[in-house]
């Protein structure tokens, strides 16, 4: 039941969606060396997300610049493919998520689209309000806003070679399994024309539950095309005092 209205709210950002981007994701904090990603495979890369932008610019007419307020909306598959093929195992009695070398029984090959592979991976929704300035002509804006998320699915995926060099594969699957934190809250910026342009986040939300995994921190550049955005503008209010 869960995969059928997860599927169906994919269905329904990509019918709808007005925004995508694509994306390099990575980590920040004290254990961010451990888990280095790679673009290997495009394994850090999530393409596409897809978004509902809403917007609102306000016009003005003493300056240059209208001010702009947006929300969006929608789902996002992140993942992190591991540089140095590290492992995230569960210790069995503390319940900790430990950053381990792949057991010497696993060999892992090098090469941009091979075979082998440790990954971690994320289903979320998120919803992205955004405020800041865009020239009348909409070539240049610059913008800033939080970033909220709910994560709804994610697996541990590693895929190998065993001793007699037959490929092998093992998949862990749940939020709860490896002690993510579900709701994340995070702080970002954008900038380029108001179509088309780059953004960072870094999220202020620890990816694991204090104590119980890494210390690291989700963090994104990439960027943006609003493709079939619809902007609401809305005339200034006049000056109550020009009637005088």
């Amino acid at each position: 039941m869960i995969k059928k209205h997860l599927l169906l709210l994919i269905f329904t950002a990509i019918l709808f969606s007005t925004e995508t981007k694509a994306q390099f994701n990575f980590f920040v904090g004290d254990d961010a060396s451990e888990l280095k990603p790679t673009i290997k495979g495009f394994g850090s890369i999530s393409f596409p997300s897809f978004m509902m932008n809403l917007s609102t610019i306000k016009e003005s007419n003493s300056s240059s610049f209208n001010t702009f307020y947006s929300v969006n909306f929608g789902f996002n598959w992140k993942q992190w493919r591991f540089a140095d093929n590290k492992a995230l195992i569960k210790n069995p009695t503390s319940g900790i998520i430990e950053i381990q070398n792949a057991p010497s029984t696993e060999s892992y090959a090098d090469g941009f689209f091979s075979y082998t592979k440790t990954k971690l991976s994320m289903g979320v929704i998120r919803i992205r309000p955004e405020f800041g300035i865009v020239t009348k002509n909409k070539r240049f804006s610059i913008g800033t806003g939080p970033l909220i998320e709910f994560v709804v699915a994610a697996k541990h995926k590693r895929k190998y070679y065993d001793a007699q060099g037959g490929k092998e594969k093992s998949i862990n699957k749940g939020i709860g399994y490896y002690n993510i934190n579900w709701f994340q809250f995070g702080w970002g910026a954008s900038i380029g024309s108001y179509h088309f342009g780059a953004f960072s986040y870094v999220m202020l939300t620890p990816q694991f539950k204090e104590n119980l995994g890494p210390k690291v921190y989700a963090a994104e550049v990439g960027l943006y095309w609003r493709i079939l955005s619809e902007v609401y503008s809305r005339k200034p209010s006049p000056d109550k005092f020009s009637r005088l």
